[in-house]
């Protein structure tokens, strides 16, 4: 392996660790303990299928809406699998590179002279994916303990519930109290006893005897009805459920990367027998690099684009919260949809939706 390759390797493990660590820090702000931080890391390895599930659970969507977004997030994989069979070896580390069949993987491995070599850049590719995701997802989740972002943090002044910016009375320690056992809620458990703080502690236009105004209730009481313990404000998904979630979308996902892999893996080999049973391929040609392309494998990953950008916009257009978003997301992600179908890079599509989302929402257009 060229050192060129291995830098190149380097480098897009640093960026997985970047991720890794956002989605760690959001995941732990969003009520997720860490155990299952790192499982849905290690499990799903999908990326934009992690922060799709955490993102929908914490907007107050449903587990099966969580599990079906990631789920539509990560059948671009299939594509990724089509690729990946050309050349993963027959046995345990055919179905061990299904796991792995992701972006990164498949992209990096694909530049490839021959099978070999394919296959060796996939394997540097994949040794250094998973502990870079799954690592970088550890420290962030640590990090968003520290910093006051989850759980541990909703005695530290971080606002108990998104739906009382002030922060939930009986989430914060008076100031000068004995070190948070004293709530605004009240001294002695009583409710009104707040009113002797002089309201300290409860949200605007909330009554001193502890009532809120009407029709703002807190989201954890939403959440404990689905089941979903709550602390701090902060929701995350019981053990159970996380768990039932979890063997759905790892599973699903992994039943679509293995399956591609399978067909990818067939369709090589029918190819190669053809080809030895075609007596007029005894002197190797060359192969024009349109006829490459043209492969059933590079066609699906070509694909995997418009796929990846379409799965982010219905998810995000359709789970955010419990309503369908303004026509400014609608259109935006529309923008890059057309330009993934035009074949525009990806960057330059998710650039382009965002600032035409910025650009209508600049305009007045909610």
């Amino acid at each position: 392996m060229a050192p060129a390759q291995r830098r190149e390797c380097a480098v897009i493990g640093v960026t997985l660790v970047a991720v890794g660590l956002s989605y760690g820090a959001l995941s732990q702000a969003s009520g997720f303990p860490l155990w299952q931080t790192v499982m849905l890391a290690a499990l799903a390895i999908g990326g934009a299928a992690e922060l799709t599930f955490v993102g929908v659970v914490a907007a107050g969507g449903a587990p099966i809406l969580a599990v079906l977004g990631g789920l539509l997030v990560n059948s671009r994989n299939f594509a990724f699998g089509l690729s990946i069979g050309e050349y993963a070896p027959r046995g345990v580390r055919q179905y061990l590179a299904a796991h792995l069949a992701n972006d990164e993987t498949a992209a990096f491995a694909r530049p490839g002279a021959d099978r070999t070599e394919r296959w060796q850049r996939f394997v540097l590719m994949a040794v250094v994916l998973f502990p870079a995701w799954v690592g970088g997802a550890r420290p962030g989740a640590a990090a968003g303990v520290r910093g006051g972002c989850g759980p541990a943090g909703a005695g530290r002044g971080v606002p108990g519930d998104p739906v009382l910016p002030g922060g939930s009375g009986s989430a914060q320690p008076l100031p000068g109290g004995d070190g948070g056992r004293r709530r605004a809620a009240g001294r002695g458990g009583h409710p009104r006893a707040a009113a002797g703080a002089g309201g300290r502690g409860l949200p605007a236009g909330a009554d001193p005897g502890g009532r809120l105004p009407e029709g703002a209730r807190p989201a954890s009481s939403a959440a404990r009805r689905r089941g979903r313990p709550c602390d701090g404000g902060r929701c995350g998904m019981s053990p159970a459920a996380f768990l039932v979630a979890l063997a759905g979308l790892a599973g699903g996902t992994y039943l679509m990367r293995i399956l591609g892999v399978k067909i990818g893996a067939l369709s090589a080999r029918k190819t190669a027998q053809e080809d030895d049973a075609d007596p007029a391929q005894e002197t190797p040609t060359a192969v024009s690099p349109h006829e490459l392309s043209q492969s059933p494998a590079r066609l699906w990953m070509d694909r995997a684009t418009v796929v990846l950008i379409v799965a982010v916009a219905a998810t995000t257009m359709l789970f955010e919260g419990q309503e369908v978003v303004g026509p400014a997301r609608i259109i935006g992600a529309g923008t890059g949809i057309l330009a993934a179908l035009l074949k525009a890079p990806m960057l330059a599509c998710v650039v382009l939706a965002m600032a035409v989302c910025a650009g209508l929402r600049a305009l007045g257009v909610a």
